[in-house]
Order: C-alpha cells, then structure tokens, then sequence
C-alpha cells in the first residue's frame, strides 16, 4: 500500500502506510481529495496524539471495519486497548477531540467508557475547567483581547 504523509497541528510530518489509516473516514475522503502524494494536514491533532493514533491502527490495522455501533461490553476491552487506555485525562481528551474529527469508530467505541467516566458526576465548574483550554488570557481590556488573539494564532 503506499505511503501516506500526515501533517500535525505543530507541523511535525508521519509517514505511515495507508492500509494503517483505513479506519478513520476522514483520512480516507482526504486521499480521495488530495491524492496520495499530498501531504495531509491535521489541524486540530497534536503530534503525541498523532502518535497515540498510529499506534492503536497499527495494532487494529486487521480487525474489520464496522458500520454499526455494536454493543460491546465494556468488559470486552483487551489487554492491549487497556494498556492503551492509561494516559492522562488530557490526552484522553484530545485522543477523544481527535478520534471524533477523524471518524475513527473503532477508537471512539474504546474510549466511550473511560471518556464517560471522566465527565461523569462533574459540576459546571469543574468541566470548564476541564475543557478549557490551559493558556486562555482572561479578557480585562482591549490588550487581553489582542493577547487573546494572539494565544489562539499560536
């Protein structure tokens, strides 16, 4: 299968065999868009969780592609996949961010669980503050503003 390149949001270039990528939807409609040749950007992916994501289709790279939503038990969850599973709660955030741009169904079902005990019983305040983004600049006057601005260009 060829090579494919993927560029992360901090410009760091993968190359990884297309046969890997498969599962996510949104590569696929990319290579018919773009061609092979194309350098295929991923804006909103950081390269840890780039990586996160190569690992885990390399490892699923021959598990079948499904269209349906299953009902796996949670308990269904392999040895590996667990392994997989114990990162930090922001990684697991952005893998999460990153497996729903990508349409990665196999991923999302892995993560449901661990995603949903993560928000589970939390308090507004407490989910502001864990999906708000570390580096925001409070807004006090027209220069927080441009601070603002400036942090999100970054």
């Amino acid at each position: 299968m060829p090579i494919i390149k993927l560029m992360s949001r901090d410009r760091r270039i993968f190359e990884i065999d297309s046969e890997i990528l498969k599962c996510s939807s949104t590569i696929l409609e990319m290579l018919k868009d773009f061609g092979v040749d194309a350098v295929l950007s991923l804006p909103n992916v950081n390269s840890v969780v780039v990586e996160k994501i190569i690992e885990w289709a390399t490892h699923h790279r021959n598990d079948p592609l499904s269209d349906d939503d299953g009902n796996e038990s949670e308990n269904d969850v392999s040895s590996w996949d667990a392994d997989f599973l114990k990162i930090d709660n922001s990684t697991l955030l952005d893998i999460t961010v990153a497996a729903t741009y990508l349409e990665i169904k196999g991923l999302l079902k892995l993560i449901k669980k661990p995603f949903s005990d993560l928000i589970a019983n939390k308090s507004i305040p407490e989910m502001r503050e864990l999906f708000e983004p570390k580096n925001e600049v409070t807004i006090t006057s027209g220069k927080g503003e441009q601070a603002r601005k400036k942090s999100r260009r970054s």
